[in-house]
């Protein structure tokens, strides 16, 4: 199963690790292709705490999502 969960960076503070992301181009995915989307105020270098917010119209981390997926594939083998 194809999934995509595209996250922004929108962060209050523009740290070097952005200017780097933004230097390597960011990718736009196709939205038809987008199962959810969300921006988060975080910035690259603060992957743990994107990865674990709850994402905007969903009760749900990333991270979570993840594991969920995960776990479904194992148990269905």
């Amino acid at each position: 199963m194809n999934y995509w969960i595209n996250i922004y960076t929108a962060p209050e503070n523009y740290a070097m690790d952005d200017a780097i992301a933004d230097a390597g181009r960011q990718w736009t995915p196709d939205p038809k292709d987008i199962h959810i989307l969300h921006i988060t105020k975080n910035s690259h270098g603060r992957a743990k705490p994107m990865f674990n917010e709850v994402l905007a119209k969903k009760t749900i981390s990333a991270s979570s999502l993840l594991l969920n997926s995960i776990t479904n594939y194992i148990e269905t083998k």
